[in-house]
This record gives structure tokens, sequence and C-alpha cells, in this order.
């Protein structure tokens, strides 16, 4: 490094020769900073704000950036809180009468400007009450820093002690490098172990990776380090610490970009453990203030070795040393420890139900473990009741049972479900949970085999069938979950037992019987039952699709499966076979015997571009590989060794390929028929909850109903009546053509159906309210109608008589003559015949008589004449 610790640690540790790049805080700035925080927690005693809210920016914050009228004419130096806490951190305060007049000088500031005005008054309210509550704690201050106590711890500020750097020795940056040379990295996908720094011990090539120094401008590795640490080139533990953090940071600038994400999470693994590894040992190197200290881990604890003292006639026997020593050499006498007896473990204490209610979970269990006295370790039991834990231990990483908790299986029904405990009983005779049957595992003497314990943990599952089989018949949801989850749950665990208690099975091949194949109550422990599982679970698989996902994206579940089987084949102790099946490297005569090759990196390169499309696809390819390898070597094993070594790495990991298949069928069944399961539930729940959403319309339309009813019954008695005017009606036009109505194929729900419905019936409603006001105005207008014609009847008659009595009354002149026909028509009716102007009248008269239209003539514009109004007949 060109420059190393100790020259950069001069900008941060104060020497008197250099002046300082800061100025120092004030000595008591903590206390001062305590002052402003207990006075952000005032607040208003009328609407619950902080006080200081207006008071922690600058006036200009509040009016948008620029301060109000006449505010800087009043106020000399404006100040806030804010600026207050700047100043203080920056050390701009240097005295502690700096800080107090400029907290006072905020509070004094807005009495000054909103003096005399009424609009500040909350303002300077808040003030007052602000500058009350700083004024005893400001006080308070100035009295510490006037005392004894304030002048020493200003002094020690003023002089602090100085700081040396403690400087471990090469022993220490030794023993990192030695441990970091000793880390080996697990792959979790793979199970690979290898040694984590193997790649970083040497520089990069250059040569080989031209591009290297376009992405890392200072290589480092191990090897520099240690050369470095032999000239003593590191003076400081921090610059030993940089240049090895500095080679896995240069390995993530070069190969993320690259996509090399295998090396990129050695280099992450690597720099994690160091700067663990690190941060330990100086912490203990600083805490012995010099003396290096190693760091052992933590391992597994063992018992200390005790020696009994036994009595001089008992004989012992001779450990290995004695056995492996010469006769002549005298052995030292054994000191007899005399070991204090360990003090009983303390019991937990008993649990007392009380109550008749539900009890938790966690209470239910901890009920069940307590009335089992033993609880034996898992390493203790027997191999049969090992191969049993594990099937437990595999049943509860289900999700259905793990710690989601999504069904419980865990402890006895009556105890989490009192309320159901009679009807339990009643259908249930063998009750069993979890808990119980693990604890029966643990006490021992309980299961005097396998089948046994695989008895109890299915009568678990098959309890909840029989229970719940009554509420799903009925549509109880609850019920029907329960009863689905637990028929598959019945179905994996038989998959399970039978493949993890393979070795403690009964043959019955001189049997025969029907194949066992669905969630079945109860099962034998026997080969035929494996093969029927087997067959099962390969019906299932072999023809499942696979779930794919676009190229470039994350796989999917099925493809991250599918690749765990592929990298299953390349575990580190199987290097040495694998080597023979990895990549298309066939000898000159393979394609006279072999006529479909395949191997490791085809399979795998298939996998990545998405060209897999059944679980069948690739199992048969990797079933593939091993089957023309036992075709094409079988011939020559006997005379090449070769094909010797390639025939036996063959059988050995097709072996391991089918106990890899056999795990992947469990998981793959098990995770394909409980999405079915999780389907059908899911599907009822959206059916009960359309039903549900159907009542709760059913019974709003009833109730807007009824409201409608009386609404409309209270608005008839009150309804006033007003004249509508009569719609435009669009006539019809010779060239409209039908249009049919096409059938809506799309099929609806119960939900959309009765939405619908109720919309019609609404529209409905409404139109017939509105038929109602129209019908009502219709027979109002006609009535008026009918009493206009009724008066015009009248007049017309009034006006007939009167007419009839002036022409009976006029005077006749000198030589004017009666017209025959007039004297005619007077002596016979007693009327005379009336003139152009009574025909109107009697014209009115007649109630078959079209309708009379009053006609305007229109004038031109150069005749000025006097518009007359003339009635006419149409």
């Amino acid at each position: 490094m060109s420059v190393t610790s100790e020259e950069l640690m001069h900008l941060f540790i104060q020497s008197h020769s250099i002046k300082p790049l800061y100025p120092k805080l004030l000595y008591c700035w903590k206390m001062c900073l305590k002052i402003i925080d207990e006075a952000l927690g005032l607040q208003n005693p009328d609407d619950g704000y902080p006080t200081i809210h207006y008071f922690l920016h600058p006036v200009s914050f509040y009016f948008g950036g620029i301060f109000p009228p006449e505010y800087l004419d009043k106020v000399a130096v404006p100040m806030d809180f804010g600026t207050i806490t700047t100043n203080l951190m920056e050390g701009s305060y240097q005295s502690v009468g700096d800080f107090v007049s400029d907290c006072r000088l905020v509070t004094s500031n807005c009495k000054v400007f909103y003096k005399g005005n009424p609009e500040g008054t909350i303002f300077v309210g808040q003030a007052s009450r602000l500058e009350e509550f700083l004024s005893s704690r400001l006080d308070s201050l100035l009295r510490y820093d006037a005392s004894q106590q304030g002048m020493k711890a200003k002094q020690v500020a003023q002089n602090p002690p100085v700081m040396d750097l403690l400087k471990p020795g090469v022993d220490f940056m030794r023993s990192l490098l030695e441990f970091l040379r000793e880390l080996v990295y697990t792959d979790s996908t793979t199970k690979l172990t290898e040694p984590a720094t193997l790649l970083f011990e040497h520089p990069v090539d250059v040569n080989m990776f031209t591009d290297y120094l376009q992405y890392v401008h200072s290589p480092m590795d191990l090897s520099t380090i240690d050369m470095k640490i032999k000239q003593g080139a590191y003076v400081y533990a921090e610059d030993f610490e940089q240049d090895v953090n500095l080679i896995f940071k240069n390995c993530e600038a070069y190969n993320v970009p690259k996509g090399n994400r295998h090396i990129v999470k050695l280099a992450k693994y690597c720099a994690k453990s160091f700067r663990k590894q690190y941060s330990a040992r100086i912490k203990a190197f600083d805490a012995g203030s010099g003396t290096s200290v190693d760091i052992v881990q933590e391992t597994e604890k063992k018992r200390p070795l005790t020696i009994i003292a036994r009595s001089a006639d008992s004989v012992s026997p001779p450990t290995k040393k004695a056995r492996k020593s010469p006769a002549n050499v005298v052995q030292e006498p054994v000191k007899v420890v005399e070991t204090k007896p360990k003090a009983p473990k303390k019991a937990l204490p008993r649990i007392n139900i009380r109550t008749t209610g539900p009890l938790p979970l966690h209470v239910a269990i901890a009920k069940i473990k307590q009335d089992f006295s033993i609880r034996r370790p898992h390493k203790d039991l027997q191999d049969w009741e090992g191969a049993c834990s594990r099937l437990f231990r595999e049943l509860k990483r289900h999700p259905w049972i793990s710690s989601s908790k999504r069904f419980v299986f865990d402890a006895p029904v009556p105890l989490l479900h009192p309320e159901i405990k009679e009807a339990y009983a009643s259908k249930v005779r063998n009750p069993m949970d979890l808990t119980t049957a693990e604890c029966k595992l643990l006490q021992g003497d309980i299961y005097h085999g396998p089948q046994e314990f695989v008895d109890d943990i299915a009568r678990v599952f098959a309890n909840a069938v029989i229970f719940n089989k009554g509420g799903h018949e009925q549509g109880d949801p609850t019920s029907c979950a329960y009863y689905d989850a637990s028929r598959h749950l019945l179905q994996y665990t038989r998959w399970l037992s039978l493949e993890i208690m393979s070795q403690y099975l009964s043959d019955d091949s001189h049997c025969e019987g029907t194949a066992q194949i669905g969630p079945i109550f109860q099962w034998n422990l026997t080969v035929s039952n494996l093969k029927d599982a087997r067959k099962e679970m390969d019906d299932i698989v072999m023809k499942q699709p696979i779930e794919r996902s676009e190229e470039g994206d994350r796989f999917t579940w099925m493809e991250t499966e599918c690749e765990k089987l592929l990298k299953s084949l390349r575990h580190q102790s199987d290097n040495k076979r694998m080597c023979f099946f990895l990549q298309p490297n066939y000898p000159a005569d393979y394609f006279a015997y072999i006529s479909r090759p395949m191997d490791w990196e085809t399979a795998y390169r298939r996998l990545q571009n998405r060209e897999y499309l059944t679980f069948g696809e690739i199992i048969s390819d990797l079933r593939l590989i091993f089957s023309n390898a036992l075709k094409y070597n079988g011939r020559m094993k006997e005379v090449d060794p070769i094909s010797k070594q390639a025939y036996e790495s063959a059988i050995a990991m097709s072996e391991k390929l089918e106990s890899a298949i056999q795990r992947l069928f469990i998981t793959v069944s098990d995770r394909v028929e409980r999405e079915k399961v999780e389907q059908v539930v899911l599907d009822r729940e959206m059916e009960l909850a359309e039903k549900e959403e159907e009542e709760r319309i059913r019974k709003e339309w009833q109730e807007e109903t009824e409201k409608g009813e009386a609404g409309t019954a209270s608005k008839a008695s009150t309804a006033k009546i007003k004249l509508g005017r009569r719609p435009n009606i669009r006539k019809a036009v010779d060239f409209d053509f039908p249009f049919y109505e096409e059938e809506d194929t799309q099929e609806q729900s119960t939900m959309e159906v009765l939405s619908k419905q109720k919309a019609i019936y609404e529209d409905q409603q409404f139109e017939r309210l509105r038929m109602d006001k129209v019908t009502k105005s219709l027979g109002l207008n006609i009535h008026h109608k009918l009493q206009e014609r009724f008066s015009a009847n009248i007049w017309a008659k009034q006006l007939a008589d009167k007419i009839h009595a002036n022409i009976l009354n006029r005077p006749q002149k000198v030589g004017q003559t009666v017209n025959r026909d007039e004297t005619e028509t007077i002596k016979t009716s007693g009327v005379p015949s009336l003139s152009n102007a009574s025909c109107v009248a009697s014209l009115l008269e007649k109630h078959d008589r079209s309708q009379v239209k009053v006609a305007i003539p229109k004038v031109g514009k150069k005749k000025r004449k006097v518009l007359k109004t003339s009635i006419s007949l149409e």
C-alpha cells in the first residue's frame, strides 16, 4: 500500500505540531443535546402537538422560503433549534453561554415579531411555554459550567489523553492467514465440499484472463500477503485487513459481470468468515492489551473423563497406553479424583388444567410430554427406532404440519376443542396425535417394531378422515379442508414410510393381492407395498408436465427439482466415477453400439434451454447415460481396465441416481397432489364466498324493496301532478334490418346473474314510477281540456242566444224587405238564420267537429295594414 493506516490516522489523531482540521466540540455537548431532546417531548395542552414544532426550522421555512414582511426589520438575528443543533455538532459553540443565549433568542424573536399582533397569540403562547420549560434547564447548565466539576470536564476536553494504536505482531496476521487457507466451503445445492481459498492463493494469470486488469486495478492474493508479512510491510492490522478484503472485492468486481456465481459465492463466504474471525481476534487483542489470543471455534462439548476410585482388591483393565508400553517401564500411579455428585435437574412444574375451555397448542403439547417420564435422545435409539425418528422428522417438515400450523395434528382434539369432545369420542375409538406417537417412541419399550409406530402415525390422519367425513358430505368448509388434507397426508405418509423403512420390509413376494393405491388407513411394511407405492408415484411424476420459465428467468419449483437431480450426481466424492459421463468424449467405435448417446453436460444444457417438457424426459436421459455405459463397456470389462472402471462406475452411479429419483418422486408427487387439494379447497372457499355474497345481495335487495314500497306509498299520498312532454319516438325506416341477439356463451356465476336481475328489477321499478307520473299528467291534461271544451260550449251557446236576440230586436229600414227564407226559418223554428259570424258559434256546438285553428296571415313589408285575426276551420 502506498498509504499506510498510520499516515491516514493523522487525519483523526490530534498532533501538537499540526493545526486541527475540525474545531473541537463543546465539552458538554451531550448535555446540550439532552436539553433539546427533552424540549421535543413538550406538547401543547390543547391539540397535543409538539410545542417546539414551529421553532425547529427557520421562519422562512414556513413561509415558502421567504421571510414574512417586516420580519428582518424587527428581528436582528433569526435563530431556530435546527440551526442550534447544527452549530453544536459542527463545533461552532466554544462556550456554554453562546448556546444558552441562542436558545433564549429563539423564543424572544417570536415575542418581538408578534408583539401587538392578535394573529400571533397562539405562537406567542407556545413561545412562552417553551421559554418557561427551558429556563430551569439552561440555568442548571450555566451553574454546571461555573462549578469545579464543569471546569475539570473542560480541561479534560481541551487536553485529551494521547491515543496509541496497538500493533499486532506477525503471529497475529499469520494465524489469520492460516485460518483462511484451512477454510472449506460446502455448496448448499450440490453438497460439494472444497477448499474455500484455493482460487485466491496465487495471482491471477493475466495472459489467460486478458481483460482482468480492465476490471481490477489493484490485484491481490494470499501469497502476496504472506510475502508482505515476511517483509514487515504491515505496520498495523488494518493494513492487513484491507489487503485481505481487497482479494474478495477484486473477485466480485471481475466475476459478477461475467456471471460466475460459484466463484462469487466463494468470495462472499470467505469475506464473511474473515470479517467474523478478524473482529473476534482484534477484540481479544485489544482486551488483552496487546496480547495475541487465538479464537477457537465452538465445537461439541464433551463430558470430562471421570476416574472412579476402586478398592485395592478390584482389578481394572489396562489402558491402551499400558498395553502398548514395554513391560519394564513403571507406570505412574493414576490420581484418583473424587467427583461431586451432580445436582439433580429441577423437575419442570406440572401442568394442572383448571379450565374446561380450549387450551393453547403449546400448553396441550407440554401436557402430553409431561405424562412421559423418559425422553431419550435420538442418538441413543435403536436402528429401527432411528428410522422411525427420521420418518417423524420428515413428516414434521411437511408444509401443512410444520410451523405454519395450517392443519393441527400435534395434540388431542378434545384438549384443543372441548366443545366437540363427545361427538369426537362417538366417532373415533382410538384417538392419536403426533406428539403422543413421538413421546411413545422416545419413551422406549412401548413400540416393539416399526409397524406399530407407522400404524399410530397413520391412525392420526385416518381419525381425521373418519371424523370429518360427515361434515365433508354436508359441505362444511373446515371439515372439507381437513378431510381432503388428511387423505393426502395418509398417501404421503405411506410413500415416505415405505421408502425410509425399506431395510425393515418383510418379503411377501409369495403372496398375491390387489395393489394398494391412494389413501389407505393402514398398510403393512412389505416389499409389494413398496413396489405399489413406487408405481403410483411413477404414474404421477413421469407424465407430469414441467412448468417452464422463460429463458433467463429464475427456475420454477419443478425446474429446480430437476436441477437438484442433476447436481446430486456431481458430489465431490463422485468425481472419480462421474469423469466418464460428464462430457461427450466418445471412442471411435462408440456409435456402432450406441444409437442415442447422452452425457451429463448435454442433459444440463437441455434443462437450461427449457427443452424438457415432462419429468419423464429428463429422468430417461439420465438413466440413458449409465445404460449406454453398461452396454458399451460390458463386453470389454474383463479385458480393458478402463472399461472395467467405467462399467463399475456406471453401476454405482446408476444406483445413486435411482435413490435420487425416488426422493424426487416423493417430493414432486407430494407437491402435485398437494396443489390439487389446495385448488379444491380454494374453489370451495370461492364458492362459499359467492354464496355468502349472494345471500348478502339478496338480503340487501329485499331490504331495499321493502324500503322502496314504503317510500312509494308515502310519496303517493303527497305527490303533486306535473305536466310532462311526450318523448320523441323515432319513426321506422324502410331499410331497417332485423338484428338477432347472439347467445351469450360465456358462463356466468350465480352472483353475476343475481346482480343483473337486481339491476333489471330496479330499472322496472323506476320505469313503473315514471309511467305512474306520466299517466297522472295525461289524465290531468285531458281533464283540463274537457273543462275548456265545456266552457267553450257554454260560451258559444250564450253567444248564439245574444245574436238571435239582436236580430229579432233590430229595427227595419224603410223599403227594406225581409228575405223569404229567413222568414220561413223564423216561422218554423222561431230562430232567424245566422250570418257568417254566427256560423262559427253553431259549429262549435257540434261534437264531431274538427279542430279550430287560428291563423295569422303574413303581410309583406311594403303593405302596412293592420293585421286582422281570422278564424278558419280545417
